[in-house]
């Protein structure tokens, strides 16, 4: 199941980068070559996690229209090949030296006092994101 918030960013995305310039083409006549030239604007500004996304998800676009024989093959399977992927970058550490300067700017952050907890409480516990978030009282 997907979060409302990122069905609407999906959507918004979709709108802006791909039905904007392709949606007066029917999906049978839409090819590879159509999506590079929408998608290669993106990448040359950088935004190589948007495209990876975007290209997923005309993929999963045209899966569906090839399984419900709308399309008879579907020309974009691999088109996420055609872009450089996006680096991944993990979480990094804070430096024992700048972590002072962090802990001061944390809090006269402008953030929600649970977001300062929260982090505070990670920072003590070495839990991941996900971990903290999850986390249950007992």
């Amino acid at each position: 199941k997907v979060k409302k918030e990122t069905a609407d960013t999906m959507q918004l995305r979709f709108d802006k980068h791909l039905l904007a310039k392709l949606g007066d083409i029917p999906l049978s006549k839409i090819d590879v070559r159509d999506v590079e030239l929408t998608l290669r604007p993106l990448v040359n500004e950088g935004k190589l996690e948007t495209v990876k996304r975007l290209s997923t998800f005309i993929n999963e676009v045209m899966r569906y229209a090839f399984i419900r024989r709308i399309i008879p093959f579907n020309h974009l399977a691999d088109i996420s090949k055609l872009f450089p992927s996006p680096n991944v970058r993990h979480s990094p550490t804070i430096p024992c030296k700048e972590l002072p300067d962090f802990l001061e700017t944390l809090s006269n952050a402008n953030i929600r006092p649970l977001t300062r907890l929260l982090i505070l409480w990670q920072l003590h516990t070495m839990t991941r994101p996900k971990e903290a978030a999850t986390a249950r009282w007992d």
